[in-house]
């Protein structure tokens, strides 16, 4: 695990690595128990030096017969917090609950996550694949594909229209490639053979929808454990698993592993990360954490791969009551401090300078014509101009591929004209989205004062010269504002962030 302890350390991450061993001595006796683990992160998290530990590693497989009852002769090197959390089953493993610090919810307070190995030689095909996939990626595009794997629909729910819907989530820019088993694929040999050939490809996700065992997807057997997983090979492209299902993330029964812990050790390729269930659940509430996870890494721009899990965990916290035990049940296998190889998300402003006939500062049907050559200043808090735009004969501006953020847009006010909206409006960018702001102008009006009629008379006088007076006719505006989209901030802490470079890593291991 050093050489992941390094690699995070030097990300500006401040790390400890912790011998499981020395949380049994001082917590519990010297007697192996999760709840030893819980009780050293939370003395953790409320007494070392802040910021508290923001990402936790449980370096180790685990299972439910921690003495061996059952003669499998599987150890277990982290044990798994087991909880009776599934409405159905009972208790489950619910790494979860490790880091349920504060308040009496259910809700996460550091990203955690887990390695399932069960040797000194998993945890280095598990560590150099991480490692491996940040500072070394295969060369291609296949970190912008996205692959939806979906069951046939049954009284269950339509996992069609649901993939569908989780689709919508991935912005412009990613390929969506689909296998709906029954839809795009209608035999169960074309259909497995896709998810193969989808995974060696290369994907930055894989995403499922629909039932599941331990061991395989969907009641047909579209992917399973003993057939499909052997025949990956797609080396370092290593999709981040989204089984949005029950069951195969089932890593603590013993002698049996599960589809997605074999995923995440497989060696040659397989994957680099699983988010998947130790439990059952319904298709519903799997959709709330399916788009809070896809919503926090393309619109929020949530890179570390634990910090998006606990976005999607809120997302359902948030706007359900019910399906709350998949916040339980659903455990990361993999790093939660990964760092996902997704592009910050942009946004773009743009507008019209319009010649306003009406002078209501508001670009109504009609008024097309642009106003050509004025300039547009784009500046960043501070008054830094960051880009300016001129201009032409349709009065259009854009500025494109914005960081989130806000921004003031500023016109030079065109000579000959008078405003009829604001010169400079201030503007919060958002992911993926353009926010129009118009400025409206008018002709300015010439008025000329009235001048004395001039006599011939011997008398020579002053000639009163006509002086010109120019006026402008104010007209009263409406003030058009940047339309925003509001949204609302959850109350349960924490608020999923890409967590500042002092956050703490707490690789935990049992030493030999």
């Amino acid at each position: 695990i050093q050489p992941l302890a390094a690699h995070r350390a030097g990300q500006g991450l401040r790390v400890k690595v912790v011998d499981v061993q020395d949380i049994y001595d001082e917590f519990n006796g010297g007697l192996p128990s999760a709840e030893a683990i819980r009780d050293f992160l939370a003395y953790a998290y409320f007494n070392w030096q802040p910021p508290a530990p923001a990402y936790v590693l449980l370096v180790g497989d685990g299972t439910f017969d921690m003495r061996d009852y059952m003669g499998t002769g599987e150890p277990t090197y982290i044990p798994p917090y087991l909880e009776f959390v599934d409405p159905w089953l009972g208790e489950t493993a619910s790494d979860n609950r490790f880091v349920t610090i504060v308040g009496d919810d259910n809700l996460p307070d550091m990203a955690i996550g887990r390695l399932p190995v069960n040797s000194p030689e998993e945890a280095t095909i598990m560590v150099n694949k991480i490692i491996d996939y940040e500072t070394n990626p295969p060369s291609g595009d296949w970190d912008k594909q996205v692959l939806f794997v979906s069951d046939n629909p049954d009284a269950a729910g339509d996992f069609y229209a649901l993939s569908d819907d989780a689709a919508a989530h991935i912005p412009e820019g990613y390929t969506i490639n689909k296998v709906y088993y029954g839809q795009t694929h209608t035999t169960i040999d074309d259909a497995r053979t896709a998810i193969v050939d989808g995974i060696n490809a290369g994907q930055l996700f894989v995403n499922y929808i629909g039932h599941s065992a331990i061991q395989f997807w969907a009641h047909e057997k579209l992917f399973r454990l003993d057939t499909e997983v052997p025949l990956l090979n797609n080396g370092g492209k290593l999709p981040v698993m989204l089984p949005m299902t029950c069951y195969d993330g089932y890593f603590h029964y013993p002698g049996y592993p599960s589809l997605e812990e074999s995923l995440v050790r497989w060696n040659g390729g397989g994957a680099v990360a699983a988010w998947a269930a130790s439990g059952l659940g319904i298709a519903h509430g799997h959709d709330y954490l399916n788009r809070g996870f896809f919503d926090a890494v393309f619109q929020d721009g949530i890179t570390r791969l634990g910090l998006a899990t606990i976005a999607g965990k809120l997302n359902l916290y948030t706007h359900s009551t019910a399906y709350r035990d998949l916040i339980d049940t659903f455990n990361l296998l993999g790093d939660p401090a990964l760092v996902l190889p997704v592009s910050p998300p942009t946004g773009s402003i743009g507008g019209y300078v319009f010649l306003d006939a009406n002078g209501n500062g508001v670009r109504d049907y009609g008024e097309f014509n642009g106003i050509r050559g004025v300039r547009i200043d784009l500046t960043q808090p501070g008054g830094e101009v960051i880009s300016t735009y001129t201009v032409g004969d349709s009065g259009w501006y854009e500025f494109q591929n914005l960081p989130i953020g806000t921004y003031t847009v500023t016109e030079e006010q065109p000579v000959g004209y008078v405003s009829t909206s604001p010169d400079s409006v201030v503007v919060e960018v958002a992911a993926n989205t353009q926010q129009i702001v118009n400025f409206g102008e008018m002709p300015a009006t010439e008025t000329l004062t009235p001048t004395p009629t001039l006599t011939s008379t011997p008398t020579p006088t002053m000639t009163p010269t006509s002086t010109p007076t120019f006026t402008y006719t104010p007209t009263p505006t409406s003030t058009p504002t940047a339309t925003l989209t509001p949204t609302s901030t959850p109350t349960p802490s924490p608020t999923p962030r890409e967590q500042p470079a002092w956050g703490l890593y707490l690789p935990l291991v049992l030493r030999e």
